[in-house]
C-alpha cells in the first residue's frame, strides 16, 4: 500500500466527520513505514528524516485542517506500539545485536563511552530465577523467559514490552548496580546504570504519561511534564554523542543510538502530543481536559487481532464479513460480566396432566 493511498484515505475520512459535525484535531498512526512517509509528507510535505533545530531536536507534526483552517491536526504515533520499539531498540543492543548503544560519562577531566544493553535484562532475568530455586521472593514476578528471549511474536506483544519500563524492573537494576548496604558495586555497575536510565525515561514517557490514567489539565499538566522529563534523556544522549567525529544518525550502520526511523516516530509521539495539548487548551480553555490513554491504536489493533482470528490468521475482503458477524454474534450472546453461567438461577415449569 502506497502513501498516497493513506492520504487519501485520511482526507476522506475527515470529510465525513465533518459533513456530521466533528472536528478532527489530532490522526493517531502506528510506526509501519508507510504511514510514517504518509505523516512525513501531511506535516513537511515531502518524504524522508525530519530536519530538526540543532540541541533542541524540536518538530512540529502538524498540518491545516483543510476543512477547518482554525483547526491544526496533530499527528501522534500509537503510544503502545512507539513503546514496543524502545524496547526492541534496546533488545537490539545485545550480543552480536545491530546496535551497540553508547553512554558517555564524564570519569574525572576525560569522557569515557559506557556500552549498554539487553544484557542488563538478561542478567536481571538470571538473578530472579536464582532467587525462584532459592525460595526467595522474586522482585519482578511477572518476567517471563519468553520475555527475555524474545522471538518475532513477542516483539509485537504489548505486555513483554510494558513490563521492561515498569518500577519492579527498574527498582531491580538499581538494587543490582547501587547496593545500599556496600561500598563495593558491582563490575557492571555503570552498565546497568546506562540501562536504568534509558528504561526510566521510558517510564516517564509511557508509564507516567502517554499511558497512564491520569488527565492533562491547563492547570494541572503533570502526565505531560513526565513526558518532557522523558524526553529530556534522549535529546541530551543524542547532543552527547553529536561531539563524536564518527557520529552519523542518519546512517544505517550507526549503532550507538538509536535507529533513524525510530529517532523520528518517538518525536512525533513527543511534539505531537505536546501540540495537540498546548493547541486544545487555547482554544477550549481550563474547562476541559485530555485523556492520554484515549489517544491510543490499542483498541484498533484488539479488533484486528479477533478479526484475524477469526479468519484462521488471514484477513481478507472475503472473509472479512464472516469474522465480523462472528465478534457480533460472540457479543450478543455472551453472559453479563461479573455472573458466570453457573450462578444464573434455573427455573423448572413442570406439566401436570
Amino acid at each position: 500500500m502506497q502513501y498516497k493511498f493513506i492520504i487519501t484515505s485520511v482526507l476522506e475520512t475527515m470529510r465525513l466527520f465533518e459533513a456530521h459535525g466533528f472536528h478532527v484535531s489530532c490522526l493517531v498512526f502506528d510506526g509501519a513505514s508507510t504511514n510514517l512517509s504518509a505523516a512525513k509528507v501531511l506535516t513537511t510535505g515531502r518524504r524522508g528524516r525530519y530536519k530538526d533545530e540543532p540541541g533542541t531536536h524540536i518538530i512540529q507534526p502538524w498540518f491545516t485542517n483543510p476543512f477547518q483552517p482554525r483547526i491544526k491536526v496533530h499527528i501522534v504515533i500509537c503510544p503502545s506500539h512507539q513503546l514496543k520499539n524502545m524496547v526492541n531498540a534496546l533488545f537490539a543492543s545485545r550480543t552480536q545485536g545491530p546496535k551497540d548503544f553508547v553512554s558517555l560519562e564524564l570519569c574525572g577531566e576525560k569522557v569515557k563511552q559506557v556500552p549498554f544493553g539487553w544484557k542488563a535484562i538478561k542478567d536481571l532475568y538470571e538473578r530472579e530465577v536464582d532467587r525462584r530455586d532459592k525460595n526467595r521472593l522474586r522482585m519482578v514476578p511477572g518476567l517471563q523467559k519468553s520475555f527475555v528471549i524474545r522471538d518475532s511474536w513477542t516483539k509485537l506483544n504489548v505486555r513483554p514490552a510494558k513490563i521492561m519500563q515498569q518500577e519492579r524492573v527498574l527498582a531491580e537494576l538499581a538494587t543490582y548496580a547501587q547496593p545500599e548496604y556496600s561500598t563495593c558495586p558491582p563490575w557492571d555497575s555503570g552498565h546497568v546504570m546506562a540501562a536504568h536510565t534509558y528504561l526510566s525515561a521510558c517510564n516517564m514517557i509511557f508509564e507516567r504519561g502517554l499511558l497512564s490514567h491520569s488527565k492533562v489539565t491547563s492547570n494541572s499538566p503533570e502526565a505531560l511534564d513526565n513526558i518532557m522529563s522523558g524526553w529530556s534523556y534522549f535529546s541530551r544522549w543524542r547532543n552527547s554523542l553529536e561531539d563524536l567525529a564518527d557520529f552519523k544518525p542518519s546512517s544505517n550502520k550507526e549503532r550507538r543510538f538509536l535507529a533513524w526511523q525510530t529517532w523520528d516516530l518517538l518525536r512525533i509521539t513527543i511534539f505531537g502530543f505536546r501540540g495537540l495539548c498546548e493547541d486544545f487548551f487555547s482554544r477550549h480553555g481550563p474547562n476541559y481536559f485530555i485523556s492520554p490513554l484515549r489517544i491510543n491504536g490499542s483498541a484498533v489493533e484488539s479488533l484486528f487481532s479477533r478479526l484475524k482470528a477469526y479468519s484462521g490468521g488471514k484477513l481478507t475482503s472475503i472473509n472479512y464479513q464472516s469474522a465480523r458477524k462472528s465478534i457480533i454474534i460472540q457479543g450478543d450472546v455472551k453472559h453479563p460480566s461479573g455472573e458466570g453461567y453457573r450462578d444464573v438461577p434455573l427455573y423448572h415449569m413442570y406439566e401436570h396432566e
